[in-house]
C-alpha cells in the first residue's frame, strides 16, 4: 500500500513539474527571400480566429509579446497590433495566424496528470511585403508539449512557439 502511495505521489509530482520538452514542427510554404534585419521596421500583426476559447486570447498576447521581444533584441523595429492600421499600407507586414489551440493549466496538469493531454498551438507566419497582396513568405509553426502527455501546459507551447517563430523571420 504505502509503495502504491508513493509510486502515485511520484507520478503527480512528475506530471505536475516535468519539464514539457515542447515538441515543434515547421512546415515552410514559401521561404523568406530577405530575412529581418536589424534596423528594419515591421508591423506585427497577431489574428486570432476562436478568441473566446479559454486561454488563447492570454496565448496570442504572450505569442505576439514573445516574437516583438526578440525581434527587438536583434534590432528590428516592431510595431503591435491586432489589425493593420491604414498608415501601414506601405509597410512590411508579419502576420500571426493561430489556427490551432488547445489549452492545459498548470491545476489541470497538477489534478489530471496525464488524462490532461497535450497542449498545442499551431501558428501559421504570413510576411508580406509593401503594396503586395500575396505573402512574401509563409510558414506553419505547429507546437506541442510533452512527449508522453504528462508533462507541460500551453506556456512552453507558446515559448516553442515564439522561439520557432523568430528563427523563421529573422534567419
Amino acid at each position: 500500500m504505502r509503495a502504491h502511495l508513493i509510486l502515485i505521489a511520484l507520478l503527480a509530482a512528475l506530471s505536475a513539474s516535468g519539464p514539457g520538452c515542447a515538441r515543434v514542427t515547421t512546415s515552410t510554404v514559401r521561404p523568406s527571400a530577405a530575412p529581418l534585419a536589424a534596423g528594419a521596421f515591421v508591423l506585427l500583426v497577431v489574428d486570432n480566429p476562436f478568441p473566446s476559447r479559454d486561454g488563447s486570447e492570454r496565448a496570442a498576447d504572450d505569442l505576439i509579446r514573445g516574437v516583438a521581444r526578440r525581434l527587438s533584441r536583434a534590432g528590428v523595429q516592431v510595431r503591435v497590433s491586432r489589425t493593420v492600421p491604414p498608415e501601414y499600407a506601405g509597410q512590411p507586414c508579419v502576420v500571426l495566424q493561430l489556427e490551432r489551440f488547445r489549452h492545459v493549466r498548470p491545476k489541470d496538469r497538477l489534478w489530471m496528470g496525464g488524462l490532461a493531454g497535450r497542449a498545442e498551438l499551431a501558428v501559421r507566419v504570413r510576411v508580406y511585403d509593401p503594396g503586395v497582396a500575396e505573402p512574401a513568405a509563409e510558414a506553419l509553426v505547429d507546437s506541442r508539449t510533452g512527449t508522453h502527455g504528462l508533462a507541460g501546459t500551453d506556456d512552453e507551447a507558446v515559448e516553442a512557439a515564439v522561439e520557432r517563430v523568430s528563427a523563421f523571420l529573422l534567419k
